[in-house]
């Protein structure tokens, strides 16, 4: 017994490392939403204030669950960055577990959990969310998987209820799954009490002391015209195929296998793969009926309901056909996949500044740039208004930048001008989320202006005319989407007030 853990316990410890390596490789190229999560997650650790900066209170983290984590991480970590890295490892090796786990409950083997590992943690659209909620939502569906699988409704009710804290769009799987389980009336009332009380100590802290039980992104992000010349949710696939083709079909590649399923007669396998493709296909409804920008990350369900499928059909191949000791090889070979990635990360050979797909108008390291240039000559409480990206800027100036995302004053003038036009019950449902919404002390009025604009190669001088400094930036999308243009940023005086 002795024996076999001190052997379990030295395998997990090469797999974090190996894994820790292979998530490192992104390190340097993390999108600019990560950083606004990072940035909650150090002014947590460092003040204990729920916000973008300290003692300025904000409701703008989409996954609370993670930036608590990061917080934790960052306190045992040497930077911030490096607390993701190693979380980020953390919830991948836990992912690998549950995945094992299931793989063991629906198949007596470990093929599926080593597919599934490999599909999920090596798809190019999940590490592209390396720094956001991304991977710890994988972890909560294997860990949900894990639960069904095994018969373990209580602990599948609160990994449900995590999910859902990890990200609200974790309910649509929690009502799947309401659906899909095998078990009573009485049961499933028990279900449902379990999911709803792990999670009603923080949407009451939401509610009271961050003024909506959502986050304010959903409103954001809801009225955002970033993307309306790319069209709403719906029209993103079509997009990032055309803008990133290579990396846009390798993540939805594992898809097909998933066919291996109508020849196979294990219904766990197909009852498993039924609950994770209905909930991809809900989550895309969902989305595009609430018309939001197609931000890459929002295709996270989509993308991952694809690599579990694609691998539950893999396996019940390997179950149904193989033999023993030939499907020990396919796993092995297929799970050789990240201790390679990570050897090539400690030789350094790979250090890629921007992510497989991202949407981001400069990169991780131009950004950087310009927040220590405005960290190192402007007054620390310099307060400056700021428009487009801001996440990596505001984590490296150390400035108090304005806008929606990181003065709720902002948003709280815009819930209270918003008329609602959907019927009485709307506008109730409307005023209760929002009747402990309060404004926040002011800030002081704004010493300079961050501006944000994308002229043509000839119109740069003019665009830059009259700043203070100006930045001129690109990435891969930006040559993508257009190409006859460069983004600049131009630091101006500013005076008007702050609304």
């Amino acid at each position: 017994m002795f024996q076999r853990s001190a052997t379990t316990l030295g395998a997990a410890i090469v797999a974090l490392l190996a894994i820790q390596r292979y998530v490192a490789v992104f390190k340097d190229a993390l999108i600019d939403d990560a950083f606004i999560q990072l940035q909650y997650g150090q002014t947590l650790a460092t003040s204990g204030t729920w916000g973008v900066f300290v003692d300025r209170v904000t409701n703008t983290a989409t996954s609370p669950l993670n930036v608590v984590l990061t917080a934790l991480a960052g306190l045992m970590a040497p930077t911030m960055l490096d607390a993701v890295v190693w979380l980020t490892a953390l919830e991948m090796l836990a992912l690998l577990v549950f995945l094992l786990l299931a793989s063991r409950k629906l198949f007596d083997g470990y093929a599926f959990g080593a597919l599934a590992f490999v599909a999920c943690v090596a798809n190019p659209l999940v590490v592209s969310t390396i720094g956001l909620e991304g991977v710890l939502f994988i972890t909560w569906i294997g860990a949900a998987i894990y639960c069904f699988a095994a018969g373990r409704w209580s602990a599948l009710a609160v990994c449900l209820a995590l999910l859902t804290l990890t990200r609200a769009d974790g309910a649509l799987l929690f009502a799947v799954f309401l659906v899909a389980l095998p078990v009573n009336l009485g049961t499933k009332v028990r279900f449902v009490a379990i999911y709803a009380l792990t999670m009603v100590p923080w949407f009451a802290f939401s509610w009271v002391h961050l003024g909506s039980v959502l986050p304010d992104t959903l409103q954001i992000k809801m009225g955002q015209p970033a993307f309306q010349a790319y069209g709403t949710y719906r029209h993103g696939p079509m997009f990032y195929v055309r803008t990133f083709p290579v990396a846009a079909v390798l993540s939805i590649a594992m898809l097909p296998f998933g066919a291996f399923l109508l020849a196979t007669a294990h219904r766990p396998a197909r009852k498993v793969a039924a609950i994770i493709a209905a909930f991809g296909a809900l989550h895309f409804i969902a989305y595009t009926a609430l018309k939001v920008p197609p931000y890459h990350w929002y295709y996270l369900n989509e993308v991952v309901a694809c690599a579990l499928v694609g691998s539950l059909g893999l396996a019940s191949v390997l179950h149904d056909r193989l033999s023993a000791a030939r499907a020990r090889t396919v796993v092995l070979l297929a799970g050789m996949a990240i201790p390679v990635a990570g050897i090539v990360a400690v030789t350094g050979s790979v250090h890629p500044l921007e992510v497989p797909i991202h949407s981001n108008w400069g990169t991780h390291a131009t950004y950087k740039e310009m927040g220590l240039w405005l960290r190192d000559h402007t007054d620390p409480a310099a307060t400056i208004l700021c428009g487009g990206e801001f996440g990596t800027l505001a984590f490296y100036s150390q400035r108090l930048l304005i806008n929606e995302f990181s003065d709720m004053n902002v948003m709280t003038d815009v819930i209270a001008r918003k008329v609602r036009r959907d019927g009485p019950i709307a506008d109730a449902l409307f005023r209760m989320n929002y009747y402990w919404r309060r404004q926040q002390p002011p800030v002081a009025r704004p010493q300079y202006r961050l501006d944000m604009n994308r002229p043509r190669f000839g119109e740069l001088s003019a665009a830059a005319e009259g700043s203070i400094m100006s930045w001129q930036m690109t990435t891969r999308f930006i040559q993508r989407v257009t190409p006859n243009r460069r983004v600049l940023f131009a630091l101006r005086p500013s005076t008007p007030a702050v609304p």
